[in-house]
């Protein structure tokens, strides 16, 4: 950057204008502004700490970097540019209260004296270093008073432990289990579909146990219900008229893969349902909202599109969470450990002649394929060796 085209400016001269810009980590060939994903929770925290903070780009040309991964480290470089010597004192105070897990590079472009430092880290470690990096400018400052506090350590006990969302998935599923049980006698429809829907609950708890304490209990529990469905109702492949499917979350959820993807995207606040990049509600903090699905059309307390037991009359505390609404996908690969944990297969076909192989030279398409896998002996999950699949 040229020094001879910076202007230096007071304190007073920047009070209307953003002392820090986020800038983009790259731009389509359209012009849109890619921001990481860090950006939304490292500006936010900015302007609770009392900087002036914005994006270079507005929404309308603005997109995020929204690759699932399952490690922090190094997630991309944020790009931030500096032009007030009192807002190396507001970011000091905004990195210290990040997750102290999340490792990032930082690019910091002093605006007023044109340099550049690139700094990599935790939060904190970055934050030590940011006094070395203040102008010499003769500038006073002080610590900012921060308006409202962020529950960061709330935020780290939600992200780093799957226990609650094990125990709610599986609540949901003995739930629909005994409903089925229920509904078995006068309406064996309506108990199939409950019981069908238990499968999915349960095989999306041994996602979120994957790796924990809670896998073995999980994992036994999808199996038993897999089991009274079979015996109950029976199952069978689905046919497409060209290719048989095996949709079966219990199959399905024996083989430990899932998908990462990567792309860019839009994402509102489950809070506000207004642009999550940009509304007022910090993550990592709970508030206080009514259940039910008006105004937003989604339960801002669990996030359910349909009724559930959260009444729009009673407050409850709910967390923030980012909900993408538009995204374009740039990369799409198969891992061992998606960052998001149900991000799992949902169906595999069965080639014609795989099937011939395997039934014999009579066997003709189309005729009914029953599936047996809960009725046999479990023979464990089936894990992908080191090297054969990435972790996301």
């Amino acid at each position: 950057m040229d020094r001879g085209n910076i202007v230096s400016r007071s304190d007073n001269e920047t009070s209307a204008s953003p002392v820090v810009t986020i800038k983009p980590t790259r731009r389509t060939e359209s012009g849109v502004g890619v921001y990481e994903r860090s950006a939304t929770i490292v500006l936010k925290q900015l302007r609770v700490a009392g900087v002036s903070a914005e994006y270079e780009d507005p929404p309308q040309t603005r997109r995020f970097e929204d690759k699932n991964s399952a490690t922090v480290d190094l997630v991309g470089t944020l790009a931030l540019g500096v032009a007030s010597s009192a807002a190396y004192e507001g970011l000091k105070w905004a990195f210290r209260r990040l997750d102290s897990e999340i490792r990032f590079r930082l690019r910091l472009l002093d605006e007023r004296l044109g340099t550049e430092a690139l700094l990599e880290g935790s939060p904190r470690e970055m934050a030590d270093q940011l006094p070395g990096l203040e102008a010499e400018d003769g500038a006073q400052t002080t610590a900012p008073a921060p308006s409202t506090e962020v529950d960061i350590a709330e935020l780290r006990e939600v992200r780093l432990s799957p226990a609650r969302a094990v125990e709610s998935r599986l609540e949901a599923g003995e739930a629909l289990m005994l409903r089925a049980r229920e509904l078995l006698a006068d309406s064996p429809a309506e108990a199939e579909v409950a019981a069908r829907d238990a499968l999915e609950r349960f095989a999306s708890a041994l996602n979120w146990a994957e790796d924990s304490a809670f896998e073995e209990a999980a994992h036994a529990r999808m199996d038993t219900a897999g089991r009274w469905v079979r015996r109950t109702f029976g199952c069978q492949l689905d046919w497409d008229g060209t290719t048989y499917h095996q949709r079966c979350p219990v199959a399905l959820g024996h083989n430990r893969v899932g998908l990462s993807t990567a792309g860019m995207s839009v994402k509102v606040c489950s809070i506000c349902g207004e642009d999550f990049a940009e509304c007022e509600h910090a993550p990592g903090r709970r508030y206080r909202v009514e259940g039910g699905l008006v105004p937003l059309g989604w339960c801002r307390v669990c996030l359910e599109k349909d009724p559930c037991e959260h009444l729009a009359d009673e407050t409850y505390g709910a967390r923030v969470v980012a909900i993408v609404v538009d995204m374009e996908l740039e990369e799409t690969s198969f891992v061992a450990r998606p960052a998001y944990r149900d991000a799992r297969l949902t169906s595999t076909s069965y080639s014609t002649a795989d099937l011939r192989h395997l039934l014999g030279e009579e066997f003709v398409p189309g005729v009914l394929l029953a599936c047996d896998k809960c009725l046999r002996g479990c023979s464990g999950l089936t894990q992908f060796p080191a090297g054969t699949l990435a972790d996301a």
